[in-house]
C-alpha cells in the first residue's frame, strides 16, 4: 500500500500541520491533505501509515470489516501490550485515517470513548519535569533571538496561559491586543475549555513585541504564530507538531537532563510558578477543567505544599481512591472488568444510571438527619428535607397514586429492613403472617423457617405459615392459601414474590383478606417497575401497604420504599367511617423503630430514580424486559428445558433443570465460569433449600445494556451450552459438588473448553456498554 494512500491528520487550508480532531474533514480540505502529504515530515507520514495498515492487515487476518465492534476488539487486545496513551493515540490516528481512505467517521461510534477512558483509570503516565524561573530567565537572557526569538515567545505564551499546543495553534492575530505597556491575548474555545484570556507585562511584554514587530505584510494566514529563521518571520505559520517539541529545544539549550521529559513542561510550570507567586488552590483550578489534573500540576509548588498542610496531613482527604488505596482500587477494577465482559442474568440485579451513581457519591452522604422532614433531631437540614419531600412526592407521582389516599417513607435502607417495619408497624410481637413459601418462589422476609430452624427474623419475631403453589401447574394455590387462612388467621397476608414468572391475582388475594379481618400487604420489589410502566396488573388498587426495592426492576439504588393508605379503610353498617392508622406507625417502625439516620445520598438517588419512571425512554424499556424474558424462555423450552409454570409473564423465569439431569449449584458454578451470572434456585417440589434443583434468569441488567430479543438467541446458545458441558464435567467428577469443583479447575481438557466458551461470552458481552462505567 503506498504512502499516497495514507491521510495524516485533517488539515486546515491555511495550516501546514496540525493534530485538531475537533471536526470532520470536509473533501476539499482532504484533497489538500492528499495533495500536501509528500511535504509533510516524514516521521508523522510514516506514523499514520503504519498504524493504518497494522490495523487493515489486522483485520484481513482476522476475516472482519470495518465497525465500531472491529474496532473495540482491535483496541482491547493493544490494550494488553501497549499503555493507555498509546491507545489514544492510535484511535486518533485511525480515526483520521478511516475518515480518509474509508469515507467512515468513527466518530460517531459511541463505545470508544468510554473504553479509552476506562483504561485510562489508575494509570499515573509520566508527568513532565518543570522549568524553574532561573532556567527560564537564564534561556531568556543567553538564548540568541537570531535563533531563538520564536522560541521564546512561545514559552512566554505558554507559561502566561496558553500552556496547551492546541491553544498556541488557534490564536490569531486579532486575539492580542497591545495597551502599550501589556499585551492582553485572548484564547478562543477549544475542545475542553471556554474562551479565556490572560495578560503579558514587563521583560515578557518587550520579547513579545520584538517578534511582533518582525510580522511580514501581506501574510494570508490570520494565525498569530508564524516560523521563524535567520532573524526573520516567515510567512508559514507554525505547526503543532513544531509546538510540541518547544520545551525539548528550550531543556536542550539549557542541558538539562534528559530533554525529552519536558515535553508538557509549560502546564506544570505555569502551575507551579502560579503556586510560589501565592496563588490560592482555587484560582489555580480556574484554569483547568479537572481538579484531578490542576493537582497534579501544582504539586511541584512549595508555596501550595505549604498552604494548609494541603499535601501533608490533609492529602489522604483530596486524593483518589487509586492513589490512596491501589490495592482496593485492583479489586474495584476487576469487578467492573467483569460486569462489562459477563452477561448479568439475576434478577435482582440491575445497572443503574449515572444520575444515581452522581448521587450516591455526592455531599449528601456527609448528612445526618434523625427523622422526618419538619421533624429531625439535627440542625442543617433544610435542603435534606427538600430532597426527601421531592422523592417521596415523586414515588407516589410514579405510581399514580393520589397523595390524599396514599403516602410513602422513603427512608428504608433496603428492601428487607422495610419489609421488617411493615411488621412491626402492623403487628404486636408474635403477631400471624402468611407469605409464599421459599421454595415456592418466596422471600425470606415473607417468614421462612423450616423443620428445625426458625431462618428468617420475620419468623423468630412473628408468626408465620407459608402457602404454596400447585406442584404440578407451578401456579400460586389461591383456594389453598384460602383455606389454610381460615384456620391460622393471619394478621397479614403477604401478596410478593422472589421467583414467580407469573403475574399475582391482587383481587383475589383481598378476598382472603377480607375474609380473615387481615391486612394485604404487597411485596413488589422485583416487578415494580412493570407495575409502573403499566404492563403488570398493580398491587395498588388493594393493598393497605406496599413495599418494594429500587434496584430491581426500578433501576435505581439499592434502598427500599414503602406505600401506605391514608384516608377511610372501611364503613361500618350505621355509615361511621373507620380511618387507616398505619402511616404513623410505619414511619415510627422505621424510625427510631429499626433505623438511625437515613441515607440522604441513596433518598436522593431514588428521586432521580422516580423522575426516570416517568419518561417514555423507561417505558420503553420495560417492555423490552418482558419481551426479552419471554424470549429467553422461549429459546430454553425450545431447548428441552423445563420453565416452572411454563412461561412468564415478567422479567425473570425459574429453570426446572431436574429433567436434564443438572442440580441448580453446578449449573451455577458451570455458568459464572462461561462468564454468564445467575444464582441455582429451588423449584416447587425441591426438599432442601440448599440443594435446590433450578436456576433463576433476569433480563433487566442486559435489557439495560441495550440487547434485545434476537440477543436473547445468543444468550440461549451459551447456557445451554454451558449446561452441556455441565454434564460432561458430571460424568466424570460424580454427583458431589466438590469433586465437581476439582473437576474444572484440574481437568485440562475441561478447562480449554470452559476457556474457549468464556472467550465466546466475553467477546459478546463486551459489544454493550454499562451507564455510568465511563465516570465510575
Amino acid at each position: 500500500m503506498s504512502d499516497k494512500n495514507i491521510i495524516i491528520p485533517d488539515i486546515l487550508p491555511e495550516t501546514a500541520e496540525t493534530d485538531s480532531d475537533d471536526q470532520l474533514t470536509p473533501p476539499e480540505i482532504a484533497q489538500i491533505a492528499k495533495n500536501t502529504i509528500e511535504d509533510l515530515p516524514s516521521k508523522s507520514k510514516e506514523k499514520y501509515t503504519n498504524t493504518y495498515n497494522k490495523f487493515i492487515q489486522w483485520t484481513i487476518d482476522k476475516k472482519t470489516f470495518i465497525s465500531e465492534s472491529t474496532i473495540l476488539t482491535y483496541l482491547t487486545e493493544l490494550s494488553k501490550i501497549h499503555k493507555p496513551s498509546t491507545l489514544w493515540s492510535t484511535y486518533s490516528t485511525l480515526k483520521t485515517t478511516l475518515n480518509i481512505n474509508n469515507n467512515i467517521n468513527i466518530n460517531k461510534y459511541d463505545r470508544l470513548i468510554p473504553f479509552l477512558k476506562r483504561q485510562s483509570q489508575g494509570y499515573t503516565p509520566k508527568k513532565s519535569k518543570v522549568l524553574t524561573s532561573e532556567q527560564i530567565q537564564k534561556f531568556l537572557n543567553e538564548a540568541d533571538d537570531q535563533k531563538y526569538l520564536l522560541i521564546k515567545v512561545a514559552m512566554i505564551f505558554g507559561i502566561c496561559g496558553a500552556s496547551r499546543r492546541e491553544d498556541l495553534i488557534k490564536i490569531k492575530v486579532n486575539d492580542i491586543e497591545d495597551k502599550e505597556t501589556i499585551l492582553l491575548v485572548k484564547i478562543p474555545t477549544t475542545k475542553p475549555y471556554k474562551p479565556r484570556s490572560f495578560i503579558i507585562t514587563d521583560e515578557f511584554y518587550t520579547i513579545s513585541k520584538k517578534y511582533i514587530n518582525l510580522r511580514p505584510k501581506n501574510v494570508q494566514t490570520s494565525r498569530f504564530f508564524l516560523n521563524y529563521q535567520n532573524g526573520k518571520c516567515i510567512k508559514k505559520p507554525v505547526g503543532i507538531n513544531k509546538f510540541g517539541k518547544i520545551p525539548t529545544i528550550i531543556a536542550s539549550y539549557l542541558q538539562l537532563a534528559n530533554p525529552h521529559s519536558y515535553t508538557g513542561t509549560f502546564r506544570r510550570t505555569s502551575a507551579t510558578l502560579l503556586g510560589d507567586s501565592g496563588a490560592d488552590i482555587t484560582t489555580l483550578k480556574r484554569r483547568w477543567k479537572s481538579n484531578t489534573v490542576a493537582e497534579g500540576y501544582i504539586e511541584d509548588s512549595i508555596s501550595i505544599n505549604d498552604k494548609n498542610n494541603y499535601f501533608g496531613m490533609a492529602a489522604i482527604l483530596r486524593k483518589n481512591i487509586w492513589e490512596s488505596d491501589p490495592e482496593l482500587f485492583e479489586l474495584m477494577k476487576k469487578e467492573k472488568k467483569r460486569q462489562e465482559s459477563g452477561l448479568e442474568l439475576i434478577a435482582s440485579e440491575n445497572f443503574t444510571s449515572l444520575s444515581v451513581l452522581q448521587c450516591l457519591s455526592s455531599c449528601l452522604h456527609n448528612k445526618y438527619s434523625e427523622g422526618l422532614p419538619g421533624q429531625r433531631y439535627y440542625g442543617g437540614n433544610e435542603f435534606i428535607d427538600e430532597i426527601e419531600l421531592l422523592a417521596q412526592k415523586r414515588a407516589l407521582e410514579a405510581f399514580n397514586l393520589d397523595p390524599e389516599l396514599w403516602g410513602c417513607n422513603v427512608q428504608p435502607y433496603s428492601g428487607s429492613p422495610a419489609n421488617f417495619a411493615v411488621y412491626t408497624g402492623l403487628l404486636e410481637p408474635h403477631g400471624r403472617i402468611m407469605g409464599l413459601d421459599l421454595p415456592d418462589g418466596g422471600h425470606l422476609t415473607h417468614g421462612f423457617f423450616t423443620a428445625t430452624k426458625k431462618i428468617s427474623a420475620t419468623s423468630i419475631f412473628f408468626e408465620s405459615m407459608p402457602y404454596k403453589v400447585d406442584p404440578t401447574t407451578g401456579l400460586i394455590d389461591y383456594d389453598g392459601l384460602a383455606k389454610q387462612a381460615r384456620l391460622f388467621k393471619p394478621k397479614v397476608i403477604i401478596a410478593g414474590v422472589s421467583c414467580y414468572s407469573r403475574c399475582l391475582d391482587y383481587k383475589r388475594f383481598r378476598e382472603i383478606a377480607d375474609e380473615n379481618n387481615a391486612y394485604l400487604f404487597s411485596d413488589m420489589a422485583h416487578v415494580s417497575g412493570l407495575v409502573a410502566a403499566g404492563l403488570i396488573p398493580s398491587p395498588f388498587e388493594f393493598s393497605d401497604v406496599v413495599s418494594t426495592t429500587t434496584h430491581k426492576t426500578l433501576r435505581g439504588p439499592r434502598a427500599g420504599v414503602i406505600f401506605f393508605r391514608k384516608g377511610v379503610r372501611s364503613v361500618t353498617k350505621d355509615g361511621k367511617n373507620i380511618m387507616y392508622d398505619i402511616e404513623s406507625r410505619i414511619n415510627q417502625a422505621v424510625f427510631p423503630g429499626l433505623q438511625g439516620g437515613p441515607h440522604n445520598h441513596a433518598i436522593a438517588a431514588i428521586a432521580t430514580t422516580m423522575k426516570q419512571v416517568k419518561t417514555p425512554e423507561f417505558l420503553e424499556y420495560q417492555k423490552q424486559v418482558v419481551l426479552n424474558a419471554k424470549r429467553l424462555c422461549a429459546g430454553l423450552q425450545e431447548r428441552g428445558y423445563n420453565i416452572s409454570s411454563n412461561g412468564t409473564d415478567v422479567h425473570m423465569l425459574l429453570v426446572d433443570l431436574r429433567s436434564a439431569g443438572v442440580t441448580g449449584s453446578k449449573a451455577e458454578k458451570i455458568l459464572e465460569d462461561i462468564s454468564v451470572a445467575c444464582n441455582k434456585n429451588t423449584v416447587p417440589g425441591d426438599k432442601s433449600a440448599l440443594n435446590p434443583s433450578g436456576i433463576r434468569l433476569g433480563t433487566p441488567a442486559l435489557t439495560t445494556r441495550g440487547l434485545v430479543e434476537k440477543d436473547m438467541d445468543k444468550v440461549v446458545d451459551f447456557i445451554d451450552r454451558g449446561l452441556q458441558l455441565s454434564k460432561e464435567v458430571s460424568a466424570i467428577s460424580g454427583p458431589k459438588l466438590v469433586d465437581y469443583k476439582r473437576v474444572l479447575n484440574t481437568d485440562e481438557n475441561i478447562k480449554a473448553k470452559v476457556a474457549a466458551l468464556r472467550e465466546e461470552v466475553e467477546t459478546f458481552s463486551r459489544q454493550f456498554s454499562i451507564p455510568g462505567h465511563e465516570t465510575y
